[in-house]
């Protein structure tokens, strides 16, 4: 095929010849000397890795003995790790309750904040899921059920004090006069979550 190219020398493509090799090139004496050269190097690096094997089986067993002598320590490591995780399970447990368990510090606290002047308490009765706070109130306006009231919804609407509580009702009213003022004894139950 004929190539016709007008550009200067300097800019033309250089085409790159492609190497072959050819093994009819190399004199077969020197290919003689060639095979064992390839096996001696064949034969080094199977006896490099069997060397690199053997150091590695050598190492393995110093590892496997040290484990061994290790052995009672790892049990007692071991019964160590059973018997904390057994005190951590104790101690989880002892946090719950300490977040179940209900405040009553803060309980009274907020009944002491909450508590409108005329109002005061006699009695409080507390178990496992009952709350009752008997209490009495004197009012020279003659508001007493108001008061009540108000004081229930502030003590509801409080969340310090209500959260541990399903709910708070006033239960029973009664009326007495002591002289000439008239007295409301009342009683407020709730429901301890």
């Amino acid at each position: 095929m004929i190539e016709i190219n007008l550009l200067p020398e300097e800019l033309k493509l250089k085409t790159r010849k492609k190497v072959s090799f050819n093994f009819s090139n190399i004199d077969q004496k020197k290919l003689i000397y060639l095979v064992p050269v390839v096996f001696g190097i064949l034969i080094l690096i199977h006896v490099c890795l069997a060397g690199l094997t053997i150091i590695a089986s050598v190492r393995l067993g110093n590892l496997n003995r040290q484990w061994v002598k290790l052995e009672p320590e790892r049990k007692k490591l071991e019964s160590f790790q059973k018997e904390s995780n057994i005190s951590s399970a104790d101690g989880q447990f002892l946090q719950q309750l300490s977040v179940q368990r209900v405040n009553w510090a803060e309980k009274l606290n907020s009944l002491s904040l909450s508590l409108p002047s005329g109002i005061w308490f006699e009695e409080m009765l507390i178990s496992d899921k009952a709350f009752s706070l008997r209490g009495s109130i004197i009012s020279l306006a003659k508001e007493e059920m108001n008061i009540v009231n108000r004081f229930i919804e502030n003590l509801k609407n409080d969340p310090k004090f209500f959260k541990d509580f399903n709910s708070l009702e006033l239960g029973s009213i009664n009326r007495r006069q002591i002289k000439s003022y008239d007295i409301m004894d009342f009683v407020l139950e709730g429901n301890i979550k």
